[in-house]
Parts: structure tokens; C-alpha cells; sequence
């Protein structure tokens, strides 16, 4: 069935029967009629959710493309269907295979805009070392738009340190210690290993949650859930079908 955005005639044909929409347009400022228009005869369909291909940029980009989108997405939520917003990063893998790479260079015009460049092939990467005698250590980064955060040890286990955390703004640009608040210490101040510790915490989060009814801790449950979710990436990889997590077969 044809969907083209520059004829709305298409749209409602295309569209009846279809619970999911994935909303990709191009880099015109057509996009902005054509995304409109769209949402608009998806809410009519009783298309359930839409699923926007954004732009990475700072609220106040000066990049028109990236702007386009930031006005698409809050008419999206106004018009009440269920919306999920992906903002993607640039993957280093794509760009090296296309024409942004030139003799060794890589040209992409964004002005000052921020960008993340990711070098895997999925939305995040990660890496997990141990048991070495001279291991790297700790590092977790994570990226937005309005900051930075870092949680870096010099060793990953087997440490008298604690991790230390430390954020950076558009305002604020430099690294700067955050202080980890002290309602989030549940045990005595102590001289055992910081791994000892971690182990000491979770106990006093059973407890707690033992005492007072709550669920701060994580439980076996959690864990089945975890791996259920972690199964349906699985299936879905390996299938290229959508499996809805909130009722597992």
C-alpha cells in the first residue's frame, strides 16, 4: 500500500488497520505539513501509537532540520495518540560508509550543534571487564541535552573508593564533583572494600523494604522480568516482528 507524504489522498488508505505508525520524513521543510498531516489522519485511523524519528540537537539548535522536528513532536503529543520520540545519535558505522567520510576526514554541516558519535550497532554500547590484575577500571557516561554525566573508578571491584560522579552543563561547561545525597546511604560509614559495601546496601534495602512494605530493593520477580524483556529483543531481533512486552506468551 503507498503512503506518499505529499499527497494526503494516500494517507487514510494506507492507514486503516494500522495500530503502529513510524513517522520517518525527509530533511525539506516540507516535513513540517507533511508530519502534520500525517498525525493528524493517524489520530482519525485510530492509529494506537506513533513512533517519531526525531533529530539530536539542544533546544535552542540553530540547525533548521533539527528545529523542524522539535516543532513536530509537542503537535504530536497534543493530539493525544500514545507517542514514542527517538532522538538518534550518529554511528560511526554509517557515516564511514557514506560521503561524509572524504580522505580521511569526516564533514557533516552542523553548525555548533552537539552531536554523539557511537561506534556499535544498536542504541548503546557497553563493556564489562574483570578478573584482570591491571584492569581500566570504572567509566559509565551518559549523554543529553543539557548535560553530561560520568561514574568512574580507578578499579572496578576490590576498591577502598567509592565511585565518583561528575556532571557538566551547557551552563556550566567544566566537570564538577556531584555529592552523592546522604539520604541514599543506608549503612554505617565504614573501611571494608566498596564491593563489600555494595553488598551491605542491598542487605539494608531488603530490610527496609522488609520493615516498611516497600520494593526499593530488586527481588526475583524483577529479575524474571529482566530476562523476559531481554528474551522479546531476542525474538524480535531474530523474527523482525514487534512483541508487546506488557503480555509475554
Amino acid at each position: 500500500m503507498l503512503l506518499d507524504l505529499d499527497k494526503i489522498e494516500t494517507f487514510a488508505p494506507a492507514l486503516q488497520g494500522i495500530d503502529r505508525l513510524f513517522m520517518a520524513t525527509g530533511y525539506t521543510v516540507d516535513m513540517l505539513r507533511q508530519s502534520k498531516d500525517l498525525v493528524n489522519m493517524a489520530k482519525r485511523a485510530g492509529v494506537k501509537q506513533i513512533v517519531h524519528l526525531g533529530a539530536c540537537g539542544d533546544n535552542d539548535t540553530r540547525v533548521a532540520h533539527y528545529g523542524w522536528h522539535q516543532f513536530i513532536e509537542p503537535y504530536i503529543e497534543w493530539s493525544g495518540v500514545l507517542f514514542t520520540i527517538f532522538d538518534p545519535r550518529y554511528s560511526c558505522r554509517i557515516c564511514l560508509g557514506m560521503s561524509y567520510v572524504r580522505q580521511g576526514v569526516i564533514r557533516h554541516y552542523v553548525g555548533d550543534a552537539r552531536l554523539s558519535w557511537v561506534d556499535c550497532g544498536a542504541l548503546f554500547q557497553i563493556q564489562i571487564e574483570g578478573g584482570k590484575a591491571h584492569g581500566s577500571g570504572l567509566r559509565i557516561e551518559l549523554t543529553g541535552f543539557e548535560g553530561d554525566l560520568i561514574v568512574q573508578n580507578d578499579r572496578a571491584f576490590a576498591t577502598k573508593r567509592s565511585n565518583v560522579l561528575e556532571g557538566a552543563t551547557r551552563k556550566h561547561p567544566e566537570w564538577a564533583a556531584l555529592p552523592i545525597p546522604e539520604s541514599y546511604s543506608q549503612i554505617p560509614d565504614s573501611t571494608l572494600d566498596m564491593s563489600v559495601q555494595d553488598l551491605a546496601h542491598l542487605y539494608a534495602a531488603f530490610a527496609l523494604d522488609g520493615r516498611e512494605g516497600k520494593k526499593s530493593a530488586p527481588d526475583f520477580a524483577g529479575a524474571v522480568r529482566l530476562h523476559r524483556l531481554i528474551d522479546a529483543i531476542y525474538c524480535s531481533s531474530a523474527t523482525g516482528k514487534s512483541i508487546d512486552v506488557r503480555h509475554p506468551q
